[in-house]
């Protein structure tokens, strides 16, 4: 089964995380969610983050392949607006 291969960009540090993978974009919004609700630099600075999917993985042959320009997929502050009884970032 193939991958999808995802990092977040962090805008405060202009840098992006090393890749992790999921069978499909429903895991990994649920994975973003799971992220909002602990303690953590993404839930406590959402406008920070945002979530791209970078590319593809097969786990049977180790073949990955980057897509040509990352797909942004989650910004945290825009998730973190639609989910109830979240705390939410304070304007600076």
């Amino acid at each position: 089964m193939i991958n999808r291969m995802y990092v977040i960009y962090d805008s405060a540090s202009d840098s992006y995380n090393l890749p992790f993978y999921f069978i499909n974009s429903n895991m990994a919004r649920r994975s973003a969610i799971d992220l909002l609700q602990e303690d953590n630099a993404i839930s406590r600075h959402p406008a920070d983050f945002t979530l791209f999917e970078v590319g593809n993985f097969d786990p049977q042959t180790g073949e990955g392949m980057f897509y040509e320009t990352p797909i942004r997929f989650i910004n945290f502050h825009e998730l973190a607006a639609t989910l109830p009884d979240l705390p939410r970032e304070e304007a600076a």
